[in-house]
């Protein structure tokens, strides 16, 4: 396939994959930002369902960094390693923020608050979403498939929503 557009960082790739790590490098850098306010926020309040959530969007935001690296090491395609090693990191990263969730259904309170409970079962869900994503994308990366780029653009894109929803729980749990 022609190249249509260079980058200093990468080999020429055309355009539409330039736009898709463009994107993704965006999306991972706004989840980055929104965690670091919403741990601000959290933490200030002290309650241990709060750390719990901060922990998971601090693990959440490693996760989100991993994307960026994947991005760089597999869009390349010169770095099989360092792509592996990304995509495992990431995948480990949101296997900790899986549990942290877990462990804040226990702190939050959940039974008592079914909206709480919801939010966190929702939350739980687009974590595991992120997993299935992130093992796709492992899969597909080692295997140098073209589909292991798309596989990192869904992940990032999972976490984004992901920021939103812990959002969403700390207000609803009454964090």
């Amino acid at each position: 396939q022609k190249s249509l557009v260079e980058t200093p960082h990468l080999p020429p790739l055309p355009l539409p994959s330039i736009f898709i790590v463009t994107m993704a490098r965006s999306v991972s850098t706004f989840a980055l930002v929104a965690l670091v306010a919403l741990s601000v926020a959290v933490v200030a309040r002290g309650s241990a369902c709060g750390a719990d959530l901060v922990a998971a969007g601090e693990d959440l935001g490693k996760a989100a960094a991993n994307v960026g690296h994947a991005v760089t090491d597999c869009g390349s395609g010169k770095n099989a390693t360092g792509c592996a090693m990304d995509i495992e990191s990431l995948v480990q990263n949101i296997d900790y923020a899986a549990t942290e969730v877990t462990q804040a259904v226990k702190d939050c309170g959940a039974s008592n608050n079914t909206a709480c409970a919801t939010d966190l079962e929702s939350l739980a869900n687009s974590i595991d979403s992120a997993a299935e994503d992130a093992t796709s994308a492992l899969t597909n990366c080692k295997a140098k498939n073209v589909a292991c780029i798309q596989d990192v653009v869904g992940i990032a894109l999972d976490l984004g929503s992901i920021v939103k929803e812990i959002g969403v729980a700390t207000k609803v749990c009454k964090v």
